[in-house]
């Protein structure tokens, strides 16, 4: 009698260990067809219905790889449908034990959620965990880009730059590198027309006879930038008087293929602007000088506040053989990045003024294919 009870206890043990495992079996075959459902759904772009295959998986394999694949894909979707528990789905994923080779994503989005809500102490630890941590990792240089955004939103253009040129240098592949290139370029602007620490300028004092033209001549700058640096309310100055002018030499390389303006400090990249070149590649290449430079131009006798006058608020006009082509804004901005004029290069307006104030007349302008 005590055998057949011992033998009906192991036989019912039997029974419930295998009905546990054929179990578990059924739930991981359920769980993966639901995660095959769902990437297939998230490859198709529809993240709703695809971020309910993959809860569904990680709840049912939440302690297996699977459950962490679904809670990543999971995560994304929601970060796609901009939902805020996206939040609560990554900080799972970071808790998880098995994620190291998702970590730096998981971190970067942290670091995006505390970035869009504000939390800079928060962003720049998980932007920074994943440039320290995960260097090579593609969420490397998006993390470098945000990290050189917060700068520059706080007011460091000088370790935005820094940032910023990182991305460019060792993430050239990221999503961030060309944007990251535009803000680079801000970043020495900012620099350049600062009051604070300026590695573009000098020290000038002032001396008897100097007017701010006379200067600019023979420093080879122009006088809106010694006063914007300087900060100068009028174009008064006195003798003795110490004035920041600017050290390096402005030149501008364009390249047509790309409907790209660079502004180069001493030779090296210093801002890119995007512009509109000539149709059918009519833009001539070659290098010349700028020779003239006019606020407000006219053109064929339009004066400059009608809107038929194609040459916006800035001229900057090139020199012989090619006196008629110039650098100047646009009436039509929708225009610029496309080959789009008669063969000058046009420019945003606001961009065409920033160049404007940059660079004297003189300033050598190469132009290629």
């Amino acid at each position: 009698m005590k055998a057949r009870y011992l033998l009906t206890i192991v036989l019912t043990g039997l029974i419930i260990t295998g009905v546990a495992i054929a179990y578990k079996s059924v739930s991981k075959k359920i769980a993966y067809a639901s995660f095959e459902k769902g990437r297939d759904m998230f490859s198709a772009g529809d993240y709703s219905g695809s971020s309910e295959n993959f809860h569904k998986a990680y709840l049912s394999q939440k302690d297996t790889d699977l459950g962490r694949d679904s809670l990543i894909y999971y995560a994304r979707c929601l970060t796609k449908l901009d939902r805020a528990e996206a939040f609560d789905a990554w900080k799972k994923a970071e808790q998880l034990g098995n994620v190291e080779d998702r970590k730096a994503e998981v971190l970067y989005n942290l670091g995006l959620f505390a970035f869009e809500i504000g939390d800079m102490a928060a962003a720049e630890k998980y932007f920074s965990e994943v440039l320290d941590k995960y260097s090579s990792d593609i969420f490397a240089g998006s993390s470098c880009y945000f990290l050189g955004l917060m700068d520059l939103k706080q007011g460091y253009p000088d370790a935005a730059k820094e940032k910023f040129l990182g991305v460019m240098r060792n993430y050239p592949n990221s999503d961030f590198a060309e944007i990251a290139q535009e803000k680079f370029g801000q970043a020495n602007i900012l620099i350049l027309f600062s009051a604070g620490n300026n590695p573009f300028v000098k020290n000038y004092v002032v001396e008897s006879g100097d007017s701010l033209s006379r200067i600019a001549n023979r420093v080879y700058t122009t006088v809106d930038l010694i006063t914007e640096i300087n900060n100068l309310d009028t174009g008064v100055i006195r003798v003795g008087q110490n004035l920041k002018i600017p050290k390096v030499t402005f030149s501008i390389s364009i390249d047509k293929s790309q409907n790209r303006l660079m502004l180069l400090a001493d030779g090296k990249m210093f801002k890119i602007y995007n512009v509109g070149t000539g149709v059918e590649n009519s833009t001539p290449t070659g290098k010349f000088r700028i020779i003239n430079k006019i606020e407000n131009p006219p053109w064929k006798g339009i004066p400059p506040e009608d809107p038929r006058n194609i040459l916006g608020t800035r001229w900057m006009g090139f020199n012989e053989p090619y006196k008629s082509y110039g650098i100047h804004g646009t009436t039509e901005p929708e225009t610029v990045g496309y080959q789009s004029s008669a063969g000058c290069v046009r420019m945003y307006n606001h961009d065409v003024e920033e160049l404007f104030k940059i660079v004297p007349v003189g300033t050598e302008v190469t132009i290629v294919d």
